[in-house]
């Protein structure tokens, strides 16, 4: 018995506010529904549509940026086999604008398809975390927010939400620690 009660979590032993912070609710887009789920250590059906949301996004940058890469190396295809007999110094300039172009889309396309399959393993869940502590903002004005060496990066308007310095128990997807919502805890 006494073992139990020393592994309750801050939070099951904090007062429960009843609706959800309004700056975060509305920066997060959640509800007090949703929060009582997360309380629970559930994702709901809205919060997991967000998810999805932030997952077709994701796919939508990466085919785009793998339509440019496409379109580059056509290009540079299409100006190779024309400019042969051109000054080789003007050959090296196009191939290296080329070069240099294939190379940040390849990077992108990368970085927004990981970032997909990320989002895809957090779409499959059914929990979500949880986290209490002071939400720390980056000094430099990045949207970043660490809590217990936990590092999160909102969207700038949830950034703005949190206040710096402040406790919060936030609720987040694992893989992607996209914070699905927040509140603040009350002393």
């Amino acid at each position: 018995m006494y073992q139990q009660e020393r592994e309750r979590t801050s939070e099951e032993t904090q007062p429960q506010r009843q609706t959800p912070d309004p700056d975060l609710s509305l920066a997060l887009s959640f509800t007090a529904e949703d929060l009582v789920a997360n309380r629970r250590g559930w994702l709901t059906d809205h919060q997991r549509e967000m998810v999805n949301i932030r997952r077709r996004n994701a796919m939508l940058k990466f085919s785009a940026f793998a339509v440019l890469l496409a379109g580059v190396v056509l290009a540079w295809t299409l100006i190779l086999n024309r400019l042969t007999m051109m000054d080789d110094l003007l050959l090296v300039a196009i191939f290296g604008a080329l070069l240099i172009a294939i190379s940040v889309l390849m990077s992108y396309t990368w970085h927004h398809f990981q970032w997909w399959q990320v989002l895809r393993e957090d779409s499959k869940l059914e929990t979500l975390l949880s986290i209490s502590g002071r939400a720390i903002k980056a000094s430099d004005g990045t949207p970043q927010i660490t809590v217990d060496d936990v590092i999160f990066y909102p969207e700038k308007k949830a950034f703005k939400a949190f206040k710096n310095g402040e406790l919060y128990i936030i609720y987040y997807v694992p893989y992607s620690k996209t914070i699905l919502a927040a509140h603040p805890v009350e002393v």
